[in-house]
C-alpha cells in the first residue's frame, strides 16, 4: 500500500496536466476558427449594447426635456443616489425634497431605461416640485437652467461611486455654481479606496500626502477609522467646494477637524411622516422586536439574536423581525428559522419596510462604533412612534431624548432585561419625546434651512 500510493498521486497528476493541455489546444483551435470572437460578439450585443442603448436613450430624453426652459427655474440642483438604488440615501433623498416648497431637479445614476422611466413618473414624487434627470446630463442642466447650487449627497456605500466621480469631474471641469457637499456618512473610507482605484493611483501614498500616516500596503477602512482619517481630504482636494453640511453635531466635530479650512454647518436627518404611523397598534403579546438595515457584527446583531434566545425562553410567542438588504444571506449563515420565532425579509420595498417598523413594538438599532453618521433608519423610526434602543457615542447621541441606551461594555443578557423592560414601561411621556423629535425636523424644515445656506 505504501508502494502504490506515490505511484496512484503520480497518475493523477500526470491525468491533470493532460487535461489542461487537451483545454489549451481546445481553446486555440476556438481562437483561430472565430468561434471565440463570435461568443465574444454575441456577448457583447446580448449585454453592453442594451446598456449602451440604455444611457443613450436615458441622456436623449433627459437632454429634451432640459432644453424646454419654459417652467420653473430650480435653484438647486441635487445629484444622488435615487431609488431603486438599495441605500437608504435613495430614499432619503425623495422623501425630503420632494416636501421642498421650491423647484428643485434631481440627477441619479440609472442603469436601465426602465428605472429611469420608472423615476421620472414615480408617483411619490407626483404632487412635488421636484424633476428627474440622468446624471450625466448635469452639465447640461448647468448651462441651461443657471442653477445656484448643486448639492452631492454622499455616504461610503458603492452605490455613492457614481455621484463621487460627477464631484470630481469639477476638478477638470470647474462649475460655475456653488458646490454643496451633503454628507451622510462622514468617513467615506470605502469610496475614497473605490475612487483611488478607478484612478489608478496608490492608497498607501495618497494617505501619506495627505495625513502623513503611513497604513502599509493595503489601508483597511478599518485602519483608517483608527488612525482618524476620514478620506475627505484627497478626495475633496482640487474640488472647489463652498460648503458641507452634516447631519449631527457630533459629524460636524469630526468633519471640521478633518477639513479646518471648509465651511461646515450641521442640518438634521429629516424624519419622515408614513402612513403606516397611524395604523400602528402593538401586538396584544407585546413581544414584537424589529432589527432593521443591513445586518452584521457592526451593527452588533448576534447581540441581537442572544438576547431574543433569552426572550423566547420567557416569552414563548416572541417574534424578531429582521428586515434590509442582505438579511437573506445573513440569516441563512445564523440559521435562523420561523419555527424558531424569526421573520426575516430580504431587501423589502420602501413601503413595506414601513409597514414592518411600524408593526413591531420595539426595534433594536446597535452600532459596534459610530463613525459619526445618523441612521436612517433611526429617523424613520421616530416618525412612526416607535419605542427603540440603540447604542451611545457621537451621533447617536441626538436620540438619547427618545430612545433608551445600551452601553458598548453590555451585552445579550442586558439587553434582553432592557427589552423586557422597555416593553413593561413605554408611558405617554417617551411617546410625546418622540413625537416632539419628529416634529421638529421634518422634511419641508430641512429643506428650508438648506435654502437658506446656498443664498
Amino acid at each position: 500500500m505504501a508502494v502504490g500510493t506515490p505511484k496512484r498521486s503520480w497518475l493523477e497528476r500526470l491525468q491533470r496536466e493532460l487535461g489542461r493541455t487537451r483545454t489549451f489546444w481546445r481553446e486555440a483551435r476556438r481562437t483561430l476558427d472565430g468561434r471565440r470572437f463570435a461568443e465574444l460578439r454575441e456577448a457583447l450585443e446580448a449585454d453592453v449594447v442594451p446598456v449602451a442603448e440604455t444611457v443613450t436613450f436615458a441622456l436623449e430624453h433627459s437632454a429634451r426635456r432640459l432644453a424646454d426652459t419654459s417652467g420653473p427655474r430650480p435653484d438647486i440642483a441635487v445629484i444622488s443616489c435615487m431609488p431603486p438604488a438599495e441605500t437608504g440615501i435613495a430614499s432619503a433623498t425623495l422623501l425630503t425634497f420632494r416636501e421642498a416648497d421650491y423647484p428643485v431637479d434631481i440627477y441619479a445614476h440609472y442603469g436601465s431605461a426602465q428605472d429611469y422611466l420608472s423615476a421620472i413618473t414615480d408617483q411619490r414624487l407626483a404632487s412635488s416640485q421636484v424633476r428627474v434627470f440622468h446624471l450625466s446630463t448635469l452639465p447640461l442642466g448647468q448651462q441651461a437652467l443657471g442653477y445656484r447650487a448643486q448639492v452631492y449627497a454622499l455616504g461610503n456605500s458603492d452605490h455613492n461611486q457614481p455621484v463621487m466621480r460627477a464631484l470630481r469631474r469639477n476638478r477638470h471641469f470647474p462649475s460655475p455654481c456653488r458646490l454643496v457637499v451633503h454628507l451622510h456618512d462622514p468617513c467615506l473610507a470605502n469610496i475614497l479606496a473605490r475612487t483611488m482605484r478607478e484612478e489608478r493611483r496608490e492608497l498607501r501614498q495618497v494617505i501619506w500626502s495627505c495625513y502623513g500616516v503611513d497604513l502599509g500596503e493595503a489601508p483597511s477602512q478599518g485602519r483608517m477609522a483608527e488612525a482618524g482619517i476620514l478620506g475627505l481630504r484627497p478626495l475633496l482636494a482640487g474640488v472647489d467646494v463652498d460648503l458641507v453640511i452634516v447631519n449631527s453635531a457630533a459629524a460636524a466635530q469630526m468633519v471640521r477637524r478633518e477639513l479646518p479650512n471648509h465651511r461646515v454647518e450641521a442640518i438634521f436627518h429629516p424624519v419622515f411622516a408614513s402612513h403606516a404611523a397611524d395604523a400602528r397598534q402593538p401586538t396584544a403579546q407585546g413581544a414584537l422586536i424589529g432589527s432593521f438595515g443591513v445586518p452584521g457584527v457592526s451593527k452588533r446583531s448576534e447581540v441581537v439574536i442572544e438576547a431574543f434566545e433569552e426572550i423566547r425562553r420567557r416569552r414563548p410567542n416572541a417574534r424578531l423581525v429582521i428586515a434590509g438588504y442582505e438579511a437573506g444571506p445573513f440569516a441563512r449563515s445564523f440559521n435562523l428559522r420561523p419555527e424558531s420565532g424569526y421573520d426575516v425579509h430580504d431587501s423589502p420595498s420602501d413601503g413595506e419596510f414601513a409597514r414592518l417598523m411600524a408593526s413591531v413594538d420595539i426595534a433594536v438599532q446597535l452600532r459596534k462604533e459610530n463613525l459619526g453618521e445618523n441612521s436612517g433608519v433611526m429617523a424613520r423610526i421616530a416618525g412612526l412612534n416607535v419605542p427603540v434602543i440603540t447604542s451611545p457615542g457621537r451621533a447617536f447621541d441626538e436620540y438619547a431624548p427618545f430612545a433608551s441606551v445600551l452601553r458598548s461594555e453590555e451585552g445579550a443578557p442586558e439587553l434582553a432585561t432592557l427589552i423586557l423592560n422597555q416593553l413593561k414601561s413605554d408611558c405617554d411621556g417617551s411617546a410625546a419625546e418622540r413625537r416632539l423629535y419628529a416634529a421638529s425636523r421634518q422634511p419641508d424644515l430641512f429643506c428650508a434651512r438648506l435654502q437658506e445656506l446656498v443664498r
